[in-house]
């Protein structure tokens, strides 16, 4: 407080110039002392916030720090069963993603620094990326990441290779071809997610003569 007191003097009123100088002083010792015991925020890189709290989960047009694929940014995974074999679409995801390589055909060794951020900041390593053929959908460089909980599906993706469109009411989603309108896939609402269910299973569904070139 030493630089402080030299400015105000005991037993005076400060000029306005002194109480801007104090005001300028504090306000800068409040910020060194974020930034030196503040944890910066996974996803937009800032202090004072967790990723939990932080605002831009919630836009799905922000890039999140490091370029880092993003999956179901604004659900908590976790409040979803375990069992649940389901595949979540999900238009906040930038990729599909899977927990189960078996589920994929062409399958390749991923070996670069990218990983998936969740919606609690924490991010989960890619070990594959595959494609499958075996569905109506095409699903194309589907990454696995076997500590994700639950298996998502792009909606930007869907419609980019399938040249598809996705239609969504209150209990119910439909994937039509653009052009002909003919139904691909369809699913419904679950605790608030759309999933595709497994009779339904279209994409990513096992097959007996898959190739992988390296078992898990």
């Amino acid at each position: 407080m030493g630089e402080v007191s030299n400015l105000l003097d005991k037993g005076t009123v400060p000029d306005k110039e002194t109480i801007i100088k104090v005001i300028k002083i504090l306000k800068s010792r409040n910020q060194n002392k974020w930034k030196d015991t503040s944890e910066a925020c996974q996803i937009c890189g800032r202090h004072n916030h967790t990723a939990l709290k932080c605002f831009y989960k919630w836009d799905y047009s922000y890039q999140a720090t490091d370029e880092l694929p993003q999956a179901l940014t604004s659900v908590n995974l976790h409040n979803i069963s375990a069992e649940d074999n389901n595949m979540y679409v999900d238009s906040g995801a930038s990729n599909h993603m899977t927990n189960n390589s078996g589920n994929l055909i062409d399958l390749k060794n991923y070996n670069g620094p990218d990983k998936i951020i969740v919606g609690n900041g924490s991010k989960l390593d890619i070990t594959h990326i595959g494609n499958t053929t075996k569905s109506g959908l095409k699903l194309k460089e589907v990454l696995v990441v076997p500590k994700i909980t639950k298996n998502l599906l792009s909606v930007h993706n869907i419609a980019k290779d399938n040249s598809c469109t996705l239609e969504f009411d209150e209990s119910d989603f439909f994937v039509k071809d653009k052009k002909t309108r003919t139904l691909l896939a369809k699913g419904s609402s679950k605790d608030g997610l759309y999933a595709l269910e497994d009779n339904n299973l279209y994409a990513l569904t096992a097959s007996q003569d898959w190739k992988s070139s390296d078992n898990i």
